[in-house]
């Protein structure tokens, strides 16, 4: 209560002052005795001068009324400014020109509609009050509210009782009862007791709605009520009180009564099914328990549109993934239709080479048979020449099929097959395709193989087709050339970075700029019956390896087509 009062002080600019506080206790030793003592003890402290006082300004009934009292022998003529009197308990307030201050409506008649309203199957109205002074005063003032205001409830009053049995009579009570607590300093055997606790204990024994007049009592299980605020009813008085240290006679202040404001606890609004909405306007709820939503809504809306947009991303980004994959694949079935296209036109152009190469182990077969039928036929027959022809026709018919094989392999159509693969391996195989061609052109075929060359990943038969058709380009490149020298060199080699290099060198009349810039373009050829494929095709095969293919001019002459693949222990990607 000090606070408040001095916080009603300070806002309408009372000058600074000393604040002296007294404790006197008197709701627990109201006895003439002690109030004696206390008197003397304040005349010994305060009076005749000896520590000057400007007003004096008692607290609640007990104070208030001992203060009417005996303040004439304490500080004669000293200001008194009551706080928080029982409206209507004491005559002096109105009549002493000296004595002003606030008042407390603690039983006004809003209380028991209200009660009913909340409450419709309500039939008896309890009242609990104790047998102390105060509580006998505050009784007769709840009676006459109620005799003023006729309601159609019986209104009992609980007064006899000890605190040892005051929970079994509240237990007791019938559950078309409601319970309003009212003041509690003695039980009837004079035993005392703070308000707030008689409340506590009322409530925790009640098994119907409890009401009260308290404001500091709410949480101690109480529904709520008309409740007198302490803080509201002490900061009026600093308010007056500063007026009168300015100036203001106490006559000239009349009374304020501070009236009971609808306060209830939100937790036993939920026990009894009350709805916020029946409450009376303006109504404070407290304690109210703060669900995840409402402390954290904001956050929760966030973080939820933050999922929805990383959700809505992710899929956009899976969407977009599985329409790109989707896109390689058909670009990579493109690439490989083109692909097996210039694999079949470019073994077209080597035809008469393949009928050389195949024609004679044919013939070697078709000899050797002729020759083991003439040794079996003699009178004698030579097993040993037999034998001898039949091991000629195997090592033929092998040959014969290991041709057909390797063409069987650059005609077929197939997806890329990622594994270890030997450059110098396939290079060899090539050139055993093509050497008929190149020796019937009069062209020198050469190899110059790195040993231990690393070994790379890729598909055998598309790196075979790039081989092939760079040294076809080669071949076509030295037909129609006159000269002595006329050489295709393919040269192999480990690279400075540990990737692996082939360059297919030829002595042919080279590249101009324009050719070299656009040799790489689809359907672009410098041959009368190209189809301008061989070069395309080779590019994206070895860019989905990893690896880059360029041309250059030589300087003495001729052109070189080189390309660069990773060593298998570079790729840390599989290649598209």
């Amino acid at each position: 209560m000090t606070g408040g009062v001095k916080a009603g002080w300070r806002a309408v600019g009372g000058p600074p002052v000393e604040w002296d506080s007294e404790y006197l206790d008197l709701v627990r030793f109201g006895d003439p005795r002690y109030q004696e003592l206390i008197q003397d003890l304040l005349t010994r402290k305060y009076g005749q001068g000896r520590r000057p006082v400007d007003m004096v300004i008692p607290v609640f009934p007990a104070a208030i009324n001992f203060f009417l009292t005996h303040n004439k022998n304490i500080l004669p003529g000293v200001p008194v400014v009551i706080c928080g009197q029982l409206a209507g308990a004491h005559p002096n307030v109105s009549v002493d020109p000296l004595v002003t201050g606030t008042a407390m409506t603690i039983f006004s008649w809003d209380n028991t509609p209200l009660v009913l309203k909340l409450h419709p199957g309500t039939r008896r109205l309890v009242c609990v009050v104790g047998c102390g002074n105060l509580d006998r005063k505050i009784e007769a003032l709840a009676n006459d509210t109620v005799k003023a205001h006729p309601v159609n409830v019986e209104v009992a009053y609980l007064s006899d009782f000890s605190f040892k049995d005051l929970g079994e009579k509240i237990a007791a009570l019938p559950p078309d009862t409601v319970v309003i607590c009212l003041t509690t300093t003695r039980d009837n055997q004079g035993n005392p007791t703070l308000p707030r606790d008689a409340v506590a204990m009322v409530a925790q024994a009640a098994k119907v709605p409890v009401y009260s007049l308290w404001e500091n009592v709410l949480g101690e299980g109480i529904v709520g009520g008309y409740l007198i605020r302490f803080e509201e009813v002490a900061r009026k008085t600093g308010e007056m009180a500063a007026r009168i240290l300015k100036g203001a006679r106490p006559e000239n202040l009349p009374p304020v009564l501070v009236s009971g404001v609808p306060m209830f606890d939100w937790r036993q609004l939920r026990r009894w099914g009350i709805s916020e909405s029946r409450l009376p306007p303006g109504s404070i709820v407290r304690f109210r328990e703060i669900t995840l939503w409402e402390e954290h809504g904001g956050k929760i809306i966030a973080v939820i549109l933050l999922l929805a947009c990383q959700s809505l991303l992710i899929a956009a980004l899976l969407i977009q993934r599985t329409r790109r994959r989707q896109a390689e694949l058909e670009a990579r079935q493109r690439r490989d239709e083109l692909a097996h296209v210039s694999r079949v036109a470019t073994v077209g152009e080597l035809t008469s080479s393949l009928t050389h190469e195949l024609n004679q182990p044919l013939t070697a077969i078709v000899t050797n048979a002729q020759a083991g039928l003439r040794f079996l036929l003699r009178e004698t027959p030579d097993v040993m020449e037999v034998a001898e022809a039949l091991r000629e026709i195997a090592k033929d018919g092998k040959r014969s099929g290991e041709i057909m094989h390797r063409l069987r392999n650059l005609l077929k159509k197939s997806e890329i097959d990622q594994a270890p693969v030997d450059l110098n391996a396939v290079v060899r195989e090539v050139a055993a395709l093509v050497q008929a061609d190149f020796a019937a052109a009069g062209v020198a075929l050469t190899l110059d193989l790195a040993r231990d060359l690393p070994l790379i990943m890729g598909d055998r038969i598309q790196l075979e087709q790039v081989v092939l058709n760079l040294l076809a380009n080669g071949l076509e490149a030295l037909k129609d050339l006159s000269g002595n020298v006329r050489t295709v060199q393919v040269i192999t080699r480990k690279e400075d970075d540990g990737g692996v290099g082939l360059t297919v060198r030829d002595s042919g009349p080279g590249l101009s700029p324009e050719i070299r810039s656009r040799l790489f373009e689809p359907f672009f050829t410098s041959k009368a019956r190209g189809m301008g494929l061989g070069l395309a095709v080779g590019k994206s095969i070895i860019e989905a390896h990893g690896g880059r293919i360029w041309a250059e001019p030589q300087q003495d002459g001729g052109a070189a087509f080189r390309f660069r693949l990773p060593a298998a222990g570079e790729q840390e990607n599989e290649p598209a």
